[in-house]
């Protein structure tokens, strides 16, 4: 369980990066996994390694 303001959770074929800066130039911590931080090669075994490390590493 973590204690958290917000979670956006993107889901779809492309990825769109608008919040990206916004949140970043508010000093929000921003973690960009699965098709977001690779969208030319939607892997859903990576995708769920990669939030299962995030998750793991907060």
């Amino acid at each position: 369980m973590l204690a958290v303001d917000s979670i956006v959770v993107c889901a779809g074929q492309e990825s769109v990066r608008d919040l990206l800066a916004p949140l970043e130039r508010a000093g929000t911590a921003v973690h960009i996994i699965g098709g977001a931080d690779e969208a030319s090669e939607l892997d859903a075994k990576r995708a769920i390694e990669q939030g299962t490390r995030l998750a793991a590493s907060l």
